[in-house]
């Protein structure tokens, strides 16, 4: 159990800390993105908007996307003009790394492209005719125009070296997101055992002390034992006597319960043996159909034959016995329990059910709670300390198995898989 809880700190540290890095990190690298795209989406409508030259510097229109007079001369970009499916005009001189064939030739593939634009362009600009062309080492955010005269206006902007950046910045922050995630991982892993000192040094006590306290109490119990077997022989069994030795055995079930449940997280492994799981569930149905009549409870058993298991026979002979018992116990008077066992593929199921019309208002995820009592006054009639449900739970996840519960149609129903 310490292990499993050393675990979970763990991994609620680390996703804590992931979500956190994701908040901080992702929301910048979308800025980034999109901002590097959106500025050369307003430089290329602007350069579209002036017939696919760069307009004279105006303060008011180029403050908008962040460009200085001095900063305007750096921007690279080349048009081309094409009608009847001809170069009617070529502008190329704001550009030395692409030729006037060049030019011609990628506004050709630009034309025979905008029907597949990218789509996180689209995102920005919500046009199919203007996005992102990658040539020879080069990327150009390009936007294609009809103009009035009926002829076609492309207009290229070299952006390489602002997506560059954007892409450089993107990759170091993932980057340094993994970094720092690595980092938060050995930090907690070297702390977590100091995060959960105080809880393991007060489990390691509750647990002493159920041991301790369980055996201290078997010393009188065997005397009262003893005792009353001595006054059982010599003057006969009587209503009281018999009480005592009914408590006796009750108090004595008890005690082993609670010595099993502290010992329970100590089991790491088992000895693993082959069993025919279907018999034994057949051996424990036949003995609690009996009670079960004589309370006057239907029971009813569909157990499919043949299904055998290699796992721990003992512990899961105990979970079948609590899982019928608590059937029986906590069934509806004139109610109907039933124990069904089947293959499901490679897993052997099993599931134990019985009416139960008050249980729609139970808290069924606290049922494998130790000591949990639906009743918490304990003035229930119904024997037991809720001890049972969570030493199956610690049994059958011991076999790497799975245990439940539901209610519907006023039935509970508990199942394992294993």
């Amino acid at each position: 159990m310490i292990k499993k809880l050393q675990l979970k700190f763990i991994m609620v540290a680390l996703l804590s800390a992931l979500l956190v890095l994701i908040i901080a990190i992702l929301p910048m690298d979308i800025y980034v993105y999109f901002n590097t795209n959106f500025r050369l989406h307003q430089i290329v409508n602007m350069i579209c908007d002036n017939n696919g030259y760069l307009p004279d510097y105006d303060r008011k229109m180029f403050v908008d996307i962040d460009i200085t007079q001095e900063s305007r001369n750096e921007i690279r970009y080349f048009s081309v003009i094409v009608s009847d499916n001809s170069v009617v005009e070529l502008n190329t001189g704001r550009i030395s790394a692409v030729s006037d064939d060049e030019a011609s030739d990628y506004a050709d593939e630009v034309l025979a492209l905008t029907n597949n634009t990218n789509q996180l362009v689209k995102l920005i600009t919500n046009d199919s005719k203007e996005g992102v062309f990658e040539k020879n080492d080069f990327v150009y955010y390009y936007k294609v125009k009809e103009l009035s005269d009926g002829s076609t206006l492309v207009v290229f902007v070299d952006g390489t070296s602002s997506m560059k950046n954007s892409d450089l910045i993107i990759k170091f922050s993932v980057m340094l997101l993994c970094i720092c995630f690595l980092l938060f991982l050995l930090l907690v892993k070297i702390f977590s055992k100091r995060a959960i000192k105080s809880f393991v040094e007060n489990y390691n006590k509750q647990k002493a002390f159920i041991t301790n306290a369980s055996h201290e109490l078997k010393t009188p119990l065997s005397i009262i034992s003893a005792n009353n077997d001595i006054s059982i022989a010599l003057e006969g069994e009587n209503e009281w006597n018999q009480e005592i030795k009914n408590q006796v055995k009750e108090m004595t079930n008890n005690i082993n319960d609670l010595v099993a449940l502290a010992k329970a997280d100590e089991q790491k492994e088992f000895i693993k043996e082959k069993f025919d799981f279907s018999e034994v569930v057949t051996g424990y149905a036949e003995s609690f159909k009996t009670v079960a009549k004589s309370l006057d409870k239907s029971f009813e058993s569909d157990i499919a034959e043949g299904i055998i298991l290699n796992s721990d026979k003992k512990g899961l002979s105990r979970v079948v016995s609590v899982l019928m018992d608590n059937a029986v116990k906590y069934c509806d008077d004139n109610g109907k329990i039933k124990v069904v066992l089947k293959n499901k593929g490679k897993k052997a199921c099993l599931s134990v059910s019985n009416t139960y019309v008050n249980g729609k208002n139970e808290d069924y995820k606290r049922f494998f709670d130790r000591f949990y009592r639906a009743d918490e006054s304990h003035n229930s009639e119904k024997k037991g300390f809720g001890i049972g449900l969570s030493l199956a739970e610690s049994t059958v996840q011991n076999c790497k198995g799975k245990i439940g519960v539901s209610y519907s149609n006023e039935e509970i129903t508990f199942f394992v898989t294993l």
